[in-house]
């Protein structure tokens, strides 16, 4: 099926802010509207397996910048 990513990618990492609030540690989403076709739960997985190790690794107090380029 064809997903808007940068939809998909924006709910993910909003599904994290509460983790993100209590380490004080802001998301930067550089997201443009891009359709593909995917497999949207192994994506969906991908991305949070990503963003939940970023803010593992990242300081309290620090930035995750999420971004994205898709290549024919």
């Amino acid at each position: 099926m064809v997903f808007d990513i940068s939809e998909i990618i924006q709910e993910i990492i909003d599904s994290f802010k509460d983790i993100a609030d209590n380490k004080s540690i802001q998301f930067q989403a550089e997201l443009t509207p891009t359709t593909i076709q995917l497999d949207l739960n192994s994506f969906m997985g991908i991305c949070r397996n990503l963003i939940d190790n970023s803010l593992k690794f990242t300081p309290v107090g620090g930035t995750i910048t999420v971004s994205y380029q898709v290549v024919d």
